[in-house]
């Protein structure tokens, strides 16, 4: 993902200048920032926000906060798939996105910090395992969006 952004960054869209050839890769890379978040998303709610919601005394908070955090990226994206990529619009959406993630990963890095201090190696392993596991089994195509997402599902670590 960071790596996509950064390539998004550096292809000028409209506002910047960008030829109709930039506009179209700046589009492809956002899709592929879509299909890469919806794969993130998805694990992190069955996985991580589940286990964020157990073993933290403010996990309910911090979950809270990242799935609101998710959801603005997804609403972002939905704007640009329906955009067009030569347009100033369209530019100020993906500026928009990139802020979005990257406040999501600043984020992410203060959780896994607190996490760190509640899990022990090996658990901590086996939960980055089975979200990994859960990012490959995501098909390409739209997120799938869970029905409650403020449920509690069954993590399936030991612990």
């Amino acid at each position: 993902m960071t790596s996509l952004v950064k390539q998004l960054d550096t292809i000028p869209g409209r506002s910047k200048g960008g030829t109709a050839a930039q506009a179209s890769e700046r589009e492809s890379i956002v899709d592929m920032i879509a299909q890469a978040l919806a794969a993130h998303e998805t694990s992190e709610q069955q996985y991580l926000w589940p286990w964020v919601r157990q073993v933290l005394p403010d996990g309910d908070e911090w979950a809270a906060g990242g799935l609101d955090q998710e959801q603005q990226a997804t609403e972002t994206l939905a704007a640009l798939a329906g955009g067009d990529p030569q347009t100033e619009e369209y530019d100020e959406l993906v500026q928009k996105l990139m802020s979005q993630l990257h406040k999501h990963v600043a984020y992410e890095d203060r959780l896994f910090l607190r996490l760190r201090d509640a899990l022990d190696d090996d658990e901590r392993a086996q939960l980055g395992e089975r979200i990994l596991a859960a990012q490959r089994a995501v098909p390409d195509g739209p997120h799938p969006r869970p029905a409650d997402r403020e449920g509690r599902p069954e993590t399936g670590l030991e612990g």
